[in-house]
Order: C-alpha cells, then structure tokens, then sequence
C-alpha cells in the first residue's frame, strides 16, 4: 500500500527511516544520494554509524554493499548492534513510495536539515563576526544548501530541452590560456573551465614531461587562475625550484644568488594577480589512489578557501590503483582522476608514460622513418589503452637528433575531442628557465614540413 504524499511532508522522523530502508536497498537510490549525506544531518546515532559506513563502502567499491558485505564491515559490536536496530527498522516500513517522491522528500529533508545545522552554526559565531568576509561564507553555505538537485542526475531529454541545448550552443565556452596558441587552437580555445575533461601530455622517460605540466601551471596563474599540483615524482622544493626558475626567467643555478630579484618578482606577480595561486602537494610514488587528491582539494577548499581551477597531476601512472592487471589499474586511475574534473569543475592536466613501442613503425624501413616523423600514436601510451580512451585530448611530446641541437621539442596530437586528430608542431625548450615557448622559425624547415605531410597522408593513428 503507498502512502499518502501529503502524510510524508511534515514527518521527519518517518523519512530519515525511509532515507535509511533505500539506503540498504535501492542501489540507484544511494547512488544519486550518497554525495549528499552528512552524519549530522540524522538525529538518530545508529541511523549515523550505518551512512558513516556505507560512505567508505560506496567511496570504496562504488556500488550498494549486499547485506553479507555488509556484515563483513562490521567491526564492532556498536557498529553490529547499530546495524541491527536500523535493519529490523528497515523491514518493519512495508508502504511503497513513488521514487520522484521519495527523491522530493530526501531532497527537501537533507536541505532543511542542512539548513537548521547552519542557522545554529552562525547562531554560535554571530558575536566574533568581523566583517563582510564572514558574511559572505556565511551566506555561501547557504547557497551552496540550496544550490543542488538530487534530480539533476536524470540527464537531458534531447527533444524536450531542445531550447537549453540551443542556449548552450550560443553560449560562448570560457578556456583556461595554454600559452601555447597551437595547442589552443587544436582544442578550440585551451583547457576547459568548466572542467568535465582531462588532458594528457605523454612521453618517453626524461622527455620533459613534469616540464610540460609546470609551464600550464604557471600559465593558467598568469591568467589570476588558482592550480593546484600534486607531485609524485619530484619533491615539493624541487617543483619549487622549476616554477621560480620559470617564473622569473633565472637560471635554475643561479637562483641562490638572486634572492631578492626572486622576492621582489613573486610581489610584484601577486599584487597584478591577487586571485592567483598555486599549492604543490607531494606524495610519495605508487601510495595513494585518486580517491586520496580527491578528499585532500575537499580539505582544502573547506578550510583554506582555495577552490582550484585546474588540477595538474604529476603524474598519472605514478598513482596507485585498484585492478587485477595493469590495465584494469591503469583504466580505473585514468577514469578516477577524470571524474575530479567534475567534482571540482575545473580541467585536470597529467602526464603519462610511454612504450618504446611508440618511436617505431611497422612494415617496411620507409614506413618506420615517416611515422616516427609523425611521433608517438595511441597503441604507444603505456599500459593501457583505456588511459588514451578515457581522455578528452592526448598530446604526444618527442624529440629528435636535430630537436637537441635546437634545444627544441616535438608536440604531435594523439587523440582530440575537441576538433582535429592530427598535427604536429615544434616549440623551443629553454632548460636554464625550465621554460617552453613558441618560435615560428622553427617550424619553417623541411623536417617539420615532412612532419605535417606524414600527419595529413596517414590520418589519425590507433
């Protein structure tokens, strides 16, 4: 028997109870509410143990735990005797609930819940308020209340919303600047703000990838961008260095001698950028997932303020993962650390490793020699294919023997959903600033020519 919509408004204590029953038992229920629920939003402690429980499970596994699963993680006779007061609960409530209704009232329940926690939270720090600064964190946990909708996972109905998507079509998209115009224009303007994209930069060991990462660092802050880097191959002082260096065009052995040009350059960048902003976060290789970053910008957004508008990761193949194989932990990592871009809504930028494979042709001698002109192509990304899947954009960065004399560096396009598949350009690589830069006049030789030919006959490469 349903029960009456009317009787489910003003019963709070009834729809933390069906909130907890659809937990347990409806996996796209608890899926579209998990990122939601806050163990101070329910009044009753068992019903807290159980959602503090089924968050790690969920974070975990990403699905619904069955009950034997469940069991499983009951470490404690608190959490056992939690679960068994919540599940005998569970199954005395036999009343069918239309799911949009129950979503309504979960909504409405955890907003008003929400609500009253905040309201007593400025109650308590009304009298130390200082000035506009509280105000305005006040009045953004407010919004930030009444700003979601556990129906906005239901997707968009093509016909029905035909004028939204004509909206979204003469809405011009805002990039972040790569300060590379070549790589702006293949992805029709640069990195995405909005985010729901990640870019990577694949290569050999030493090619200079991390250098690639800290050029689009420092770029995006020329732009009064907040980034936040994550190293796990090179020290936090050490990442340090290659951004000063960068930043203030001094050889990176001559930095100890240039102290207060250093001071004087990083006032002066912040006074005309006072948005901007960079935080390195160093991890050692191969110890934490991408759940690990994803808990760590929580962290930081929540107690610093610093909401980042792009996230760079140095580097991919470096984190740790879940997977029977290197393919399956490879696929799994790339299509975590894709996800950040859409809990964080900004670009996710990372680097990843390289096959051999991917400097040598198949076929005959000719072959080889034209497709190693054209750089590295997707078979080529290391350890899973998944990785280059799961991107919105793979650049491919090689050198030759001639790129060495000029102290330049190949970018070829490997994979792009955001225009063409093919090209290849040739940028300078200044490695006393750590820095990269266009220069015209290395492109205008007939190598690079060659170059462009090779991509334009053979197409895109699996």
């Amino acid at each position: 028997m349903a029960r009456n919509d009317n009787n489910l408004k003003e019963d709070f204590e009834y729809i933390e109870k069906l909130i907890m029953k659809n937990c347990l038992e409806n996996e796209q229920f608890l899926s579209v509410v998990i990122p939601y629920l806050n163990i101070d939003l329910f009044s009753n402690k068992h019903n807290k143990k159980i959602i503090e429980l089924l968050q790690k499970y969920f974070t975990k596994f990403g699905k619904k735990p069955t009950s034997t699963e469940l069991s499983a993680f009951l470490s404690s006779d608190k959490l056992k005797e939690a679960y068994t007061v919540v599940k005998t609960i569970s199954d005395k409530i036999t009343e069918e609930v239309d799911y949009n209704v129950l979503l309504d009232h979960t909504e409405k329940f955890l907003k008003l819940q929400s609500f009253q926690n905040t309201l007593l939270k400025i109650a308590e720090r009304w009298e130390s308020v200082t000035g506009k600064e509280d105000l305005v964190s006040f009045y953004g946990s407010v919004e930030k209340i009444i700003g979601y909708s556990l129906r906005s996972s239901e997707g968009h109905n093509y016909f029905d919303d035909i004028q939204k998507h004509i909206d979204d079509l003469l809405t011009e998209t805002n990039h972040i600047k790569t300060g590379i115009e070549w790589i702006d224009e293949i992805l029709d303007g640069g990195f995405a703000q909005s985010g729901r994209a990640m870019y990577i930069f694949a290569g050999e060991t030493n090619v200079g990838k991390s250098i690639f990462l800290h050029n689009m660092a420092i770029n995006a802050m020329k732009q009064n961008k907040k980034v936040l880097l994550f190293s796990l191959e090179m020290s936090e002082q050490m990442y340090n260095i290659r951004i000063t260096s960068t930043l203030s065009q001094i050889d990176n052995k001559q930095l100890k001698n240039k102290i207060e040009d250093i001071k004087k350059g990083a006032d002066h960048f912040r006074m005309m950028r006072p948005e901007a902003g960079l935080i390195v976060k160093e991890y050692p290789p191969n110890t934490i997932t991408p759940a690990v970053l994803k808990t760590y910008t929580k962290q930081l957004i929540s107690t610093k303020k610093f909401k980042p508008d792009m996230i760079v990761v140095d580097y991919l193949n470096l984190l740790a993962g879940d997977g029977i194989n290197s393919y399956e932990k490879i696929k799994n990592i790339s299509e975590q650390l894709r996800a950040l871009s859409y809990e964080f809504e900004c670009p996710v930028i990372t680097a990843t490793q390289l096959n051999r494979s991917g400097y040598s042709g198949a076929g005959s001698s000719s072959q080889a020699q034209v497709y190693d002109k054209r750089g590295p192509g997707m078979s080529s990304v290391s350890e899973s294919y998944g990785t280059g899947a799961t991107a919105d954009a793979v650049f491919g960065i090689f050198r030759t023997d001639q790129d060495k004399e000029d102290s330049a560096i190949h970018l070829n396009i490997m994979k792009n959903r955001f225009g063409n598949n093919s090209g290849v350009t040739r940028l300078g690589m200044d490695y006393r600033t750590m820095t990269i830069f266009e220069d015209e006049s290395l492109n205008e030789n007939d190598e690079v020519n060659d170059i462009e030919m090779s991509a334009g006959e053979y197409g895109e490469r699996e």
